[in-house]
C-alpha cells in the first residue's frame, strides 16, 4: 500500500474499465493520458478499443506491459481455436490472465481449474469429431498441469499440449517443492491468491 501511495501522490492511478470514457473525454480535451496495461493482460476487444482510440487522439497512449508469456498464449488461443476445434485453458476463470486469454479464442473454449474438472468433462462429451488444444495459465500448479496432459492424451487421440506455464513459475515451484523437503517448516510471504 505504501508504495501505491507514493504513485498516487505522483498522480498515477489505478483505474477499472468503467473509468475509460472519462480518459477518452480528457484527451479529446487536450490532455495527456497514458494507460499502462496490466502485465496478466486484458480482454482482446478492450485492447482493440484502446489501440484504435490512440490511433484516433494522439494524447491518448497505451503502453501495453502484458507479459510475453501471456501474449504466446493469446495467439495459441488465437490460432488454435475455431472451426473443428476445442481450446482447453487449466486456470482460474475468474483471474485476469485466463480473461484475457480465451478472449482471444476464436470459437469454443472451455476453462477447468483442475484435473478432476478435466477429466468429468472428457468423459462426459464425444469429442472424436474435435481437434482438442490444450494450454495453462502461466501461474498454474506444475503437478496439476502434468495431470491434465495424462487426462487428455488418454481421452483425446486429436489433440495439442501447449506448455505455457511461464520458466520462472516453473522454477519457484521446483525449488519450492525441494526447500520443503529439507525444513520442518515454510512459510510464503506474499498475497494468497497470488
Amino acid at each position: 500500500e505504501e508504495y501505491n501511495a507514493q504513485l498516487l501522490a505522483k498522480g498515477v492511478e489505478s483505474i477499472d474499465f468503467s473509468k475509460i470514457d472519462g480518459l477518452f473525454k480528457k484527451a479529446e480535451d487536450g490532455h495527456n493520458v497514458t494507460v499502462v496495461l496490466r502485465t496478466h493482460g486484458i480482454e482482446k476487444e478492450l485492447l482493440d478499443s484502446f489501440n484504435g482510440y490512440s490511433e484516433k487522439c494522439p494524447r491518448f497512449k497505451v503502453v501495453d506491459c502484458a507479459c510475453p508469456y501471456v501474449k504466446k498464449i493469446h495467439k495459441i488461443a488465437s490460432e488454435n481455436s475455431g472451426k473443428g476445434q476445442i481450446f482447453i485453458l487449466i486456470g482460474h476463470s475468474e483471474h485476469p490472465e485466463v480473461r484475457s486469454i480465451v478472449s482471444y479464442s476464436n470459437g469454443e473454449y472451455k476453462v477447468f481449474n483442475s484435473a478432476d474438472e478435466l477429466e468429468i468433462y472428457l468423459k462426459s462429451e464425444n469429442l472424436s469429431d474435435f481437434t482438442v488444444n490444450m494450454a495453462a495459465q502461466t501461474t498454474q500448479n506444475l503437478q496439476e498441469w502434468k495431470k491434465c496432459q495424462k487426462i487428455l492424451k488418454k481421452y483425446c487421440t486429436n489433440s495439442k499440449i501447449f506448455d505455457t506455464i511461464c520458466s520462472v513459475t516453473e522454477k519457484r515451484q521446483t525449488e519450492a517443492t525441494e526447500l520443503c523437503r529439507g525444513v520442518d517448516l515454510m512459510l510464503v510471504i506474499g498475497g494468497k491468491d497470488s
